[in-house]
């Protein structure tokens, strides 16, 4: 169902909280997630003079922000807030002053100084101008605390959010829709860690009615999870597990906090809520401290196989602990150079022979594990085992293993089993069917806390099942562990495995949304050498094939297999690679992009990278920027904005002739920066626009390699392995893309 456009307020309806009528494709919304990730390098380039939060005078200090024509319990909500800020100013010893407004004028610099937390009661639609929107950005960086509730984190039409990637990232997430027939349902929510200050007096667990929103990206890796939704207690819920229903984040010196519930005004008088609002407001307010740091990644894979030889027969376990052996490429197993991340292993499939052999005993007596790993199946099989822990005894025996295509109970798709010496199988599948698909990269995931065991499709949750019994004790000692088979008679795997993980404790929800992560978004390795189209090999198949135009052809002799050969020319020859429309669809403030370029000749202005819809907005790589005087260069132009802004590397400095350079232009907030050969060569950190600034109304229709929608020449020469990111590439990462490791 769709709703109104902000142009039309909603009514005060218990159901104003709609499907919104706009289109976010997988890419967009892993860009998304992504762009949470943005620094404080936006705010200290800007220059914004905003004062800090003011410190401790010895007052409370509160704006109060609301909106009346969305949800009548913003009524309810304010009087809880004031109630609260009451209780914290006796609690604190401190004298209470609240400032209630609807009017965004109270959002200036001075005001904002003044304040020790803002809080958003059931706010929506587009909020701010362009100064209002600063002073507040740099209130909180600066020190300011934000409290939000509920409809704060809705988008309906065009939204703050939209039009604000600072605010997106305040809040932490945004929602277009929720469980519907009815849309207040009850559900269970639990406490993530009762440890954590911000959920002290809060109930455990409890089942309570309310409005359960779904995130477009789940906010779980960015942020502090307080409290969680089970979606199987209210049903219909697209998160998965984690689903994070009240959060909290530290966005530089600032505080926020979020809680999706509080739809209703009768919310705002139940224990349960006061609790959790009574810790939000004391923390966005400076008065209760806590951690509220994102989820740390894993310290190291303890054993790995990334498959990045390339050669020979053995692939090397270059994970953190050092007892656990190579694994051993068995038949005809070969490699292959078009790995997710970097190489990748190449099974054949047809015989069972045709594996690889891991260690004997891995996981042997691990309560607790995760495995994690890439696959693209070139063909679908019933039964077919992509990962096999056990002794090869078929039903005779145990075993652990993830397989395709499972028919345990009619088509049951992707499975983890269990198995011990005696006694039936024990299985996890979803229901609804789901499992990897051929011709695609897939990343599969198991983790497995106690009897509980969870399986993971491109980083989300879709089946749990709480009662496993058998474990891996009773499962061992193994000595038939496999990539691509298992000890039954069953089709081998046929296409490319990569990425191999294995841990003896178990990743979060986040923890696996982030492995699944790393793969790039966009990939096209321009491998086919023959006809007219590349491939999109990234892990955003939403993402379609380039298409070479005018006399574009291919080059055997790439950088990595083939490559697409450019011929230059002028503009109006047409030749180059068209990128499918929209391509960057999410990006906000992160992305990155990579390719190797072997440049024939390098006229003035030449084009290797647009992303953009015409001369009046787009993102630009070029060579001989300003008739060659400064060298390479990255461009941001917004529509409707004459202004370019440009990074430059200089005179002399740009990619040399008749020789292979790996080119990375990676942005995070208001910095830029371009690597050659995995060397930083330059930096900006005030870029005041970029890559969500790129295209009218966000769609881009004019996105070329090698090619632009200005009147100069084409790229002339070799063009490989373009790849594009939702976000900032490390130093480090960009090193190993530069060496093949990636």
């Amino acid at each position: 169902m769709k709703v109104p456009r902000w142009s039309s307020p909603l009514p005060l309806s218990a159901h104003a909280d709609r499907w919104r009528g706009r289109v976010f494709t997988p890419l967009r919304a892993a860009f998304v997630a992504l762009a949470m990730l943005a620094g404080s390098a936006a705010f200290a380039a800007t220059g914004t003079g905003a004062l800090a939060a003011p410190g401790d005078d010895g007052r409370l200090t509160v704006l109060l922000f609301y909106k009346t024509n969305f949800h009548a319990s913003n009524v309810q909500a304010r009087q809880a807030v004031r109630d609260l800020a009451t209780q914290l100013g006796t609690q604190y010893n401190q004298p209470v002053d609240i400032q209630e407004t609807d009017d965004p004028a109270a959002f200036t610099t001075a005001n904002l100084a003044t304040k020790d937390t803002v809080v958003f009661a059931q706010t929506g639609g587009v909020l701010f101008d362009a100064a209002q929107r600063s002073a507040l950005e740099a209130y909180i960086r600066g020190g300011g605390g934000y409290m939000g509730m509920h409809y704060a984190g809705w988008s309906v039409g065009t939204s703050e959010h939209d039009v604000n990637p600072f605010y997106y990232r305040l809040v932490g997430a945004v929602s277009e829709g929720h469980p519907e027939n009815p849309g207040v349902r009850p559900g269970r929510v639990f406490v993530s860690n009762a440890s954590h200050p911000l959920v002290q007096g809060v109930t455990a667990s409890i089942t309570r009615s309310d409005e359960w929103y779904d995130w477009v990206v789940n906010p779980a890796p960015n942020v502090r999870t307080l409290i969680e939704a089970d979606e199987s207690s209210y049903g219909g819920g697209a998160n998965g597990s984690p689903h994070p229903v009240t959060w909290c984040q530290k966005i530089d010196s600032g505080r926020s906090w979020y809680t999706s519930m509080g739809h209703e005004g009768t919310a705002y008088a139940e224990p349960y809520m006061l609790a959790q609002m009574k810790n939000g407001l004391a923390y966005a307010a400076g008065l209760l401290s806590a951690d509220c740091s994102p989820p740390a990644p894993p310290a190291g894979v303890p054993v790995r196989y990334e498959f990045e030889e390339g050669t020979g027969t053995t692939a090397a376990n270059t994970g953190s602990v050092g007892g656990v052996g190579a694994a051993v490429l068995t038949g005809t197993t070969g490699w292959s150079t078009n790995g997710i991340l970097g190489k990748a292993i190449n099974l054949p499939g047809g015989s069972t022979a045709n594996a690889v052999d891991l260690p004997d005993n891995l996981l042997q007596n691990a309560a607790n594990f995760t495995t994690g790993f890439w696959v693209r199946p070139d063909v679908k099989n019933n039964w077919t085992s992509m990962f096999h822990i056990g002794d090869g005894l078929g039903s005779a025996g145990s075993y652990f293993h993830i397989q395709m295509q499972t028919q345990a109970n009619g088509n049951t798709g992707l499975a983890a089993t269990f198995k011990a010496k005696t006694g039936p199988e024990e299985r996890v599948y979803a229901t609804p069917v789901r499992d990897v698909v051929a011709g695609q990269w897939n990343h599969v995931a198991f983790t497995r806390q106690g009897s509980t065991g969870t399986l993971y499709l491109n980083g989300v949750a879709i089946a749990s099942r709480n009662d496993l019994t058998v474990t891996m004790t009773g499962i061992g000692p193994t000595a038939n562990n496999w990539l691509g088979r298992n000890g039954y008679g069953d089709a081998a795997f046929d296409g490319l495995i990569d990425d191999v993980r294995v841990y003896p404790s178990t990743l979060s929800g986040a923890e696996v949304t982030a492995m699944y992560n790393e793969g790039s978004a966009v990939r096209y390795t321009f491998n086919e050498n023959t006809g007219t189209t590349a491939a999109n090999s990234g892990t955003k198949t939403s993402i379609g094939a380039a298409t070479l135009q005018g006399t574009t052809s291919w080059n055997a002799a790439g950088k990595s297999g083939a490559a697409v050969n450019l011929p230059g020319g002028a503009a109006n020859s047409g030749n180059q690679v068209k990128l499918p429309d929209n391509i960057q669809a999410g990006l906000t403030n992160q992305f990155a992009v990579s390719f190797w370029a072997r440049p024939d000749t390098l006229p003035n202005w030449v084009p290797l990278l647009q992303i953009g819809s015409s001369t009046d907005t787009f993102f630009l790589l070029q060579s001989g920027t300003n008739s060659g005087t400064t060298g390479f260069g990255a461009t941001f132009k917004a529509a409707g904005n004459s202004a370019q802004e440009r990074l430059t590397l200089g005179s002399g400095r740009d990619l040399p002739l008749n020789q292979w350079t790996h080119v990375v232009f990676t942005m995070n907030g208001s910095t830029g920066k371009i690597y050659f050969n995995g060397v930083l060569q330059g930096t900006r950190t005030n870029f005041p626009i970029g890559i969500g600034n790129v295209g009218v109304g966000g769609t881009t229709t004019a996105n070329f390699i090698g090619g632009t929608s200005w009147g100069d020449p084409r790229f002339d020469g070799l063009i490989d392995d373009f790849r594009l990111y939702g976000y900032e590439l490390t130093a480090d990462h960009v090193a190993q893309l530069y060496s093949g490791r990636r």
